[in-house]
């Protein structure tokens, strides 16, 4: 049996307390994405919890510092299933540093 990739993404948000914008990024790659719209995030990489993950992964594609909110209630513990073989945990996110702009796989 193929064990469960875990993703996670950032419902990045202008505020955490007051939000008025929601940021969401456009994929560049891989070519069967292009043009999708997708929560910033990627892979949980292994012995790293998932909350470090989604700050490594927002730092690497947006260029930025976040402050963490609630995670978004999924329907199971495993997170929101994207297909048989994979899941995502969101947060919401707050900016605490840099100006989001895409550095990797988006436009």
């Amino acid at each position: 049996m193929t064990e469960l990739i875990n993703v996670v993404g950032g419902a990045v948000l202008d505020s955490l307390s007051a939000p008025a914008r929601l940021l969401v990024a456009r994929r560049t790659a891989p070519p069967q994405f292009a043009g999708m719209w997708e929560f910033p995030g990627g892979k949980v990489e292994t012995g790293e919890s998932p909350e470090n993950a989604l700050h490594r992964e927002l730092r690497e594609e947006l260029g930025i510092g976040v402050v963490l909110g609630a995670e978004l209630k999924a329907p199971g513990p495993a997170g929101w299933p994207l297909n048989e073989r994979a899941a995502m945990r969101v947060w919401f996110a707050e900016v605490a540093d840099g100006d989001p702009r895409p550095l990797e796989d988006h436009d």
